[in-house]
């Protein structure tokens, strides 16, 4: 029996294809279907990516970048205090603190932790132009244009050797005395927006960052700025943080930042180095709020709309198959049967829709934002697509089902 099953789908796999007009008209449907889903969960993603802080967040920077004596003030000392405090607080959902080193002068050895690429307002996996963004602790990215070899030693320490433009998947050693650190190139960023002077920026995991200070005497860490992850009522589900859906959020935010402020004030020293007062926020909270309801109920309306999709791709299948299904009836097919060739037919439309729709929206925000390929192609939309696409497909698969099984060949026999 369930061979005789799995028969008749693949039959009718084949069979979807031999109408071509039919066939276009329906993939053309579902391309419309799984693109503008996928558009629109990747628009709610954003929450959880490059408009993270924005959204949820408190980013503490320094107030001059360039001019801090930092060899009187300490900083490293403050900063990991501050940091300690802040974790403390209530609503913290993470502190990201983003710390570089200077090693001669023209390197910086910027620390990240790569397994939270998107809470750096400095850096993100969509600065990346080719290659991708940190993967492990044994990557790197490197501006575009650069070119360089660091080479090390007691007798020469600010010894810097030039080679040629380095790429994609290169390896270097960077040699300290009698330590050395191996790093692959994992991606090459725009370099833009950095506050380097001249100075190439090397961004590497913030393990990397503690093993250069083991391995060199006299350098100093300083902390650039800290991002503050404010925590939130809701849950995870495909990577998706849905608590900045709830009001909550926001509000736990401007406690944070109050809570924030006093720190501050009890230490003078701080409000030197850091500028607390701009956090990475655009416009009130008024103004934010409404900008997430707006987007929440443009979701609803996508989704909506999808379903109203669906189930008129179902009435226009069971009306186009309709002498099919007499004609199968008539020649002895049971109801399971029929029901496993429009499950066919559904899905094989269904799926080749989501493939080819998906693939057109990611196509189109790679050539926007001219992010690396693992930058847009995020995997929670993909699937989060998927998943929604086949909820929205049920509505219309019960309603051409029922319509099909009350088809009789004695009605078509009527109708002509």
């Amino acid at each position: 029996m369930a061979t005789g099953n799995f028969r008749v789908f693949l039959k009718n796999i084949r069979y979807t294809f031999r109408n071509k007009k039919r066939f276009t008209f329906f993939i053309i449907l579902f391309i419309f279907l799984s693109g503008g889903v996928t558009f629109f969960v990747d628009t709610f993603t954003e929450y959880n990516r490059s408009e993270l802080l924005e959204h949820k967040g408190i980013l503490i920077k320094q107030q001059d970048f360039d001019t801090v004596d930092w060899d009187t003030s300490s900083p490293t000392n403050f900063a990991n205090n501050l940091i300690l405090d802040i974790s403390a607080l209530d609503n913290v959902q993470g502190v990201f603190p983003l710390s570089y080193v200077d090693i001669g002068p023209s390197l910086r050895f910027y620390g990240i932790d790569h397994s939270h690429p998107w809470v750096y307002d400095l850096i993100s996996p969509l600065n990346v132009l080719s290659g991708t963004f940190l993967e492990s602790s044994s990557d790197m990215i490197i501006p575009k244009d650069s070119s360089f070899r660091l080479n090390l030693s007691d007798t020469a320490p600010d010894e810097l050797s030039i080679i040629l433009s380095p790429g994609v998947d290169d390896t270097f050693t960077f040699n300290f005395g009698s330590n050395s650190i191996g790093l692959k190139v994992a991606g090459i960023y725009d370099p833009i927006n950095l506050p380097t002077g001249d100075r190439t920026s090397l961004f590497v995991d913030q393990t990397i960052l503690d093993q250069l200070i083991d391995d060199i005497p006299g350098l100093v860490r300083y902390i650039y700025q800290i991002s503050v992850i404010v925590s939130g009522p809701g849950s995870s589900i495909f990577g998706f943080d849905s608590s900045v859906l709830y009001d909550e959020t926001y509000d736990n935010r401007i406690v944070l930042k109050d809570e924030i402020d006093v720190l501050f004030a009890a230490e003078a020293q701080l409000s030197v180095i850091f500028d607390a007062e701009s956090p990475k926020i655009l416009g009130d909270i008024t103004t934010i709020k409404q900008n997430k309801d707006r987007d929440v109920i443009t979701f609803i309306i996508g989704i909506t709309m999808g379903l109203f999709v669906s189930v008129i791709y179902a009435y226009l299948m069971s009306r186009f198959r309709k002498d099919e299904i007499a004609v199968l009836k008539a020649l002895g097919y049971s109801s399971r049967h029929i029901r496993i060739a429009l499950l066919a037919e559904i899905m094989t439309i269904s799926m080749l829709g989501f493939a080819i729709g998906t693939s057109i929206i990611q196509w189109y925000l790679l050539r926007i934002t001219e992010a690396s390929v693992l930058a847009v192609f995020d995997w929670n939309v993909i699937i989060a697509t998927f998943v929604i696409v086949v909820i929205i497909d049920i509505p219309g698969t019960l309603f051409a089902s029922r319509r099909m099984m009350k088809v009789t060949p004695l009605d078509v026999f009527r109708d002509r």
